[in-house]
């Protein structure tokens, strides 16, 4: 027996609008909880003292999402550490800019790939760097 073709159109259909504002609200959860993007609102739950509970909308304002840390970051701060410069000095020993150095240790700014090199050769071998510095 032959099957009869189907009068459905073949073509995928156009998801509903529910299902678009579902899936929108599912991305911005999802950037949230990574800490890319900061909650619309946000409600504070506190024991209103009678054995119940007064939940209140926290304002924007008072909310401070952590930054990230930036690996470069952390390595500059390290590497200057260990050498016990000032930031203006290891900012002449590298060469760059203390703007550029503060930058880096604040997590502002990251280090190219030269300069997180001679960053991470900085905090594991000290020494070698001031060597280098004193030879050229």
């Amino acid at each position: 027996m032959k099957s009869k073709p189907s009068t459905t159109n073949s073509k995928t259909k156009k998801p509903s609008k529910f299902f678009c504002d579902l899936h929108a609200a599912v991305i911005e959860l999802k950037q949230i909880e990574r800490g890319e993007r900061a909650p619309s609102r946000q409600w504070e739950i506190v024991p209103d003292g009678k054995g119940g509970f007064i939940r209140r909308q926290i304002t924007p304002r008072k909310r401070v999402l952590p930054r990230p840390a930036r690996p470069g970051a952390t390595l500059a701060l390290a590497a200057r550490m260990k050498l016990k410069l000032s930031q203006h000095d290891f900012a002449a020993l590298l060469g760059v800019a203390d703007g550029t150095l503060k930058g880096w240790e604040q997590g502002r700014r990251e280090p190219n790939r030269a300069a997180r090199v001679l960053l991470t050769v900085a905090a594991r071998d000290p020494e070698a760097v001031l060597a280098a510095a004193k030879a050229a």
